[in-house]
């Protein structure tokens, strides 16, 4: 649950693979990071990703989903706090913190990462949509 009353060490938004590892990095520096994971799509793109051949330290290979799994463990093993919730915009707030406004209220912050990802750049042109995952793909890099 998210404490709208304290000041975070660290707030990362978003949670594929950079705001997993933003988290990792805090979390074994012993800033006990919130990560706000998002709603819709916790994990980020890799989360609808098949096999991932291009990440160092799996030589065979390893499914999208299942990699964004084992960062989540990982970041939740060095005290991360993963909480789905979206990020609606950040400001300056006082002392030099940050503030970071959500559903359910503004997060103060001294640091904040956004890691939000990308999306898929689209081509507008016909039978796209229709034929998405059916033929027409995105790569994740």
């Amino acid at each position: 649950m998210i404490d709208t009353s304290k000041v975070y060490n660290a707030v990362v938004i978003g949670s594929g693979p950079a705001g997993y590892t933003a988290a990792i990095y805090l979390g074994r520096a012993g800033f006990k990071p919130l990560v706000l994971t998002g709603s819709l799509l916790p994990g980020g793109e890799l989360t609808e990703t098949t096999l991932v051949e291009n990440y160092p330290g799996f030589p065979e290979g390893i499914q999208g989903p299942d990699l964004m799994e084992n960062m989540k463990t990982q970041a939740e093993k060095f005290d991360a706090q993963l909480e789905s919730e979206d990020a609606e915009g950040i400001e300056d707030g006082e002392d030099g913190c940050k503030v970071v406004k959500t559903h359910s209220g503004k997060i103060k912050a001294k640091t904040v990462v956004v890691a939000t990802g990308s999306a898929h750049r689209k081509l507008n042109i016909p039978g796209e949509k229709e034929y998405a995952g059916l033929g027409v793909s995105y790569c994740a890099t």
